[in-house]
C-alpha cells in the first residue's frame, strides 16, 4: 500500500501542470488509438469524468469524481472512441477506491485487468508530456 501511495504521489505531481486547468478549449476529437491509455468514468448513470490505465487494474482518476461514491456504482469504458461503443469487453467494474489524503487523486482498483490491445494500454510516464499527446489550450 505504501508504494502503491508513493506511484498516487508521483503521478500527481508528473500531471499537476497537464491539468490544473479550469476548462480546456481549442481541443480536437482523435481516434482512442491516438491515446489509449483514456478511459470514460460512469458514475450511477452518468458519464462524468475520465480517467488513465496505469496499470492492468488501476485507473488514475480526479478526486473529486469519486469522493463518497461506492466502487460499485462506478463503471469504467475502455478501448472507446464513442460512448455508443460500450460492451461487456469494454465494461470494468470498480472493486476499490484509493484517495489521496490531500490531492485530488484517485486511484480505482478494477475488478478484473484490462487486456491491453491497440485500444487499450497503459499510459507511458516518459512520452506522456510531449505535447503530441495532449492540448493544453487556454484558461477561461
Amino acid at each position: 500500500m505504501k508504494k502503491l501511495f508513493s506511484l498516487l504521489l508521483m503521478l500527481s505531481i508528473v500531471f499537476e501542470g497537464l491539468y490544473a486547468q479550469t476548462r480546456v478549449t481549442g481541443g480536437f476529437p482523435i481516434n482512442i488509438t491516438a491515446a489509449p491509455w483514456q478511459v470514460i468514468l460512469k458514475v450511477g448513470n452518468t458519464y462524468a469524468c475520465g480517467g488513465s490505465i496505469i496499470a492492468p487494474n488501476f485507473i488514475l482518476t480526479a478526486k473529486h469524481c469519486v469522493n463518497g461514491v461506492s466502487p460499485h456504482s462506478i463503471q469504467v469504458d475502455a478501448g472507446i472512441t464513442c460512448k455508443d461503443e460500450t460492451n461487456n469487453s469494454n465494461v470494468f467494474n470498480v472493486s476499490e477506491i484509493i484517495l489521496h489524503p490531500t490531492l485530488d487523486v484517485a486511484l480505482l482498483r478494477l475488478s478484473r485487468d484490462i487486456a491491453y490491445n491497440n485500444s487499450k494500454q497503459a499510459i507511458d510516464y516518459l512520452n506522456s508530456t510531449d505535447p503530441m499527446y495532449y492540448n493544453v489550450g487556454k484558461r477561461q
